[in-house]
């Protein structure tokens, strides 16, 4: 299962956002608030990609270097899948965390008739 730290969940979340890979630059470029400091991408994409988090997806040419380009390698829904997943796994009644869990968004303000179909 994917187990993120915030900083690689925010990346993640950008990569999702985005309609082609992105290179490491361009991740530090397009992050409005990051977390981290600029030296650190290459070790945080590392990490990523040895999680299976997200994987190459080619080269761009950025002026006279090519630098690889990476896109996220689980949807949104996978990854909130694998979270569930993980939450039922460390329960006793993993059936009980999957009706909670459909309970509370039922009864939530914040999720629609529409949305629940």
């Amino acid at each position: 299962m994917l187990t993120l730290s915030p900083t690689e969940y925010e990346i993640l979340s950008l990569l999702w956002a985005s309609e082609r890979g992105l290179t490491a630059a361009e991740i530090n470029t397009l992050s409005p608030e990051k977390s981290w400091k600029d030296i650190s991408i290459h070790i945080i994409i590392n990490n990523m990609l040895s999680k299976g988090a997200i994987k190459v997806d080619g080269m761009a040419q950025s002026g006279r270097v090519y630098s690889r380009t990476f896109t996220a390698a689980v949807t949104p829904k996978e990854y909130s899948l694998m979270q569930v997943q993980k939450n039922a796994a460390c329960a006793k009644n993993a059936s009980a965390v999957y009706t909670g869990l459909f309970c509370a968004l039922v009864d939530s303000d914040s999720i629609s008739i529409d949305d629940i179909e």
